[in-house]
């Protein structure tokens, strides 16, 4: 035929020296676990782990919501695109 073969690992084919594809996962009951649902920045901030890398970076959450609110301002005051 093409020349092509195929392997099967686990029950599933792909092409050689592809990837195998991505495995679906079953419905998860996680707070934002969908795509296009973004969390707050009020849950960003409140995060445990947002907060090891803003330690790490040395960054106070006085500077974070000083950042927000900044470009928040500033895209409030730019001209809607057309």
């Amino acid at each position: 035929m093409l020349g092509l073969s195929c392997e099967t690992i686990s029950g599933r084919a792909w092409a050689p020296g592809g990837r195998p594809p991505p495995r679906r996962r079953r419905g998860r009951n996680e707070h934002f676990a969908e795509g296009g649902i973004e969390p707050s920045v009020e849950d960003l901030i409140s995060d445990p782990v947002t907060a090891a890398i803003m330690r790490c970076d040395r960054v106070s959450e006085a500077d974070l919501r000083g950042l927000v609110d900044g470009v928040r301002a500033g895209l409030r005051a730019r001209p809607a695109a057309l």
